[in-house]
């Protein structure tokens, strides 16, 4: 009779860490912007195609070198991947629906659509009309934490 009733003690605690987890609320757009420093590992082209360094301007290859950091005070600052010196300080704002992010730092701004945003990936694409680092509209950046 115990290892029946220590059975199914075990089997309800088991569903209810499974409910729980169900019950959790999924992380915002805003909360995992602003859970990782991010850095640009690929440029990509409105076709989905990676951009090559001697394809595009000095000032797009030295995106490259920048690591952003969106606070969720919506400040945004980026600072030299290797001396992590803040070099430009900003702000981001997301439109009411969190597909568009706005974001205003020197020489790095303008309206860019949010493709996808996890734990993992943070891939927007450019839609300003005006160049951006010398690229076009509908260029992408694919973005990963810095693990760094």
């Amino acid at each position: 009779m115990k290892k029946t009733l220590v059975f199914f003690l075990i089997l309800i605690v088991i569903s209810s860490c499974s409910l729980i987890d169900k019950i959790k609320p999924k992380s915002s757009k805003v909360d995992l912007i602003a859970a990782s420093l991010w850095k640009i590992e690929a440029l990509k082209d409105a076709a989905d195609k990676n951009l090559k360094n001697e394809n595009i301007s000095p000032e797009a290859q030295s995106l490259y070198g920048f690591v952003f950091d969106f606070k969720a005070n919506k400040i945004v600052r980026a600072s030299d991947k290797t001396s992590k010196q803040i070099l430009n300080q900003g702000t981001w704002s997301l439109n009411a629906d969190e597909t568009i992010i706005t974001i205003d730092l020197p020489e790095f701004n303008g309206d860019f659509k949010i493709i996808q945003v996890s734990s993992k990936s943070f891939l927007i694409q450019y839609i300003s009309e005006k160049k951006f680092a010398g690229l076009g509209t509908g260029v992408q950046l694919v973005m990963i934490p810095n693990e760094n």
